[in-house]
């Protein structure tokens, strides 16, 4: 209730004063008009205040939601980015997981058309080289056969190492005549000329060979790099090394038989002019010893062609696979891994 406190001072203040009770009268009926206008004012500031207050603690609150939101936009944003490098960096990684899976693919096929290619290189080039030399020898022995130790000239050289009184000149006449129809006897000699042709082509293979050989190791080596983990690759590795090793030491093993074969057949040609009792100084004496060494040579060519598969097939051959097979296993197991 609205108390207009002019219009009651101005009330009270014109009526007439008649006595003292009038006046007391006058002065309470002022005072309770002031006392109501107190309290419509105490109540009207508390009123507002208590509306201040209310829009503050409103205003404070759409504040504080603002924030909250705020908030929650920039960590929901964050939490988006996160999971969007989580998911990149995941990509990337399945990326390069990806590119490992394919190499270790691409290694093993290729370890396994090389192996196939370094096999066939081998065995080709063995059966090449070993032929070339063995022709060779058999064309010098039967150049040997075909000299007869039993013409005058060289009768007369034995006659005369008997009686003592063999000159140098005669017995450098008789070593000319000897190594003259042995060269004769080379230059028309079909296996001589086979073993040329063969030895050009073993040439070729042994170039081939060591090219193979050694793109063998380029994709062992990228094997190492792609399974780094692996001691058993290592190992199985060393193994075919070894082996190569091996088969690379019958070349100079082969080299060195034949090379003694040969020397067997210069000392049996330069003892056509010998008395002694081992010497190869008759026909008879002469066929016998080249048929030994023919078939002696048959038989060292026979060994060592089969030394040399055993080497391939039974060695080589199975340590690779072997190595393969670790690989293949290995590979599913990363693959079961990503299915899972």
């Amino acid at each position: 209730m609205d108390v207009n406190l002019t219009h009651v001072a101005n009330v009270t203040l014109t009526q007439p004063v008649g006595n003292h009770s009038d006046l007391s009268t006058a002065l309470i009926a002022f005072a309770g008009g002031a006392l109501v206008a107190i309290i419509a004012g105490l109540v009207s500031y508390y009123t507002n205040k208590k509306t201040i207050d209310a829009s503050l603690t409103s205003t404070r609150e759409t504040n504080e939601a603002t924030n909250q939101n705020t908030i929650r936009t920039i960590n929901a944003s964050l939490q988006s980015t996160r999971e969007t490098i989580e998911q990149e960096k995941s990509k990337m990684l399945e990326e390069e997981l990806q590119e490992k899976r394919n190499k270790r693919h691409e290694a093993y096929s290729l370890l396994l058309g090389r192996k196939y290619t370094m096999l066939q290189f081998h065995a080709s080039y063995y059966s090449i080289f070993i032929k070339s030399l063995s022709s060779l020898y058999h064309g010098r022995l039967l150049a040997f056969n075909n000299i007869d130790l039993e013409s005058d000239e060289l009768r007369r050289v034995i006659e005369h190492r008997r009686t003592g009184s063999l000159t140098q000149e005669e017995l450098n006449k008789a070593t000319q005549y000897i190594q003259g129809k042995f060269d004769l006897e080379i230059d028309k000699s079909p296996d001589v000329k086979e073993s040329l042709r063969t030895k050009q082509r073993s040439e070729e293979l042994q170039l081939e060979l060591a090219k193979s050989i050694e793109r063998f190791f380029e994709i062992v080596g990228r094997i190492e790099i792609l399974f780094p983990s692996q001691e058993e690759v290592r190992d199985l590795i060393e193994q075919i090394e070894k082996s190569l090793e091996d088969l690379g030491k019958f070349e100079n093993e082969i080299n060195q038989k034949y090379k003694t074969f040969d020397k067997e057949l210069r000392d049996a040609m330069g003892s056509t002019t010998s008395i002694e009792a081992d010497s190869i100084n008759s026909n008879k004496k002469r066929y016998e010893w080249v048929a030994r060494k023919d078939s002696e040579l048959s038989d060292r060519v026979t060994a060592v062609v089969k030394e040399v598969k055993k080497g391939i097939e039974d060695d080589l051959d199975p340590k690779i696979e072997k190595l393969l097979k670790h690989l293949e296993v290995e590979i599913k197991k990363e693959e079961n891994k990503v299915r899972s």
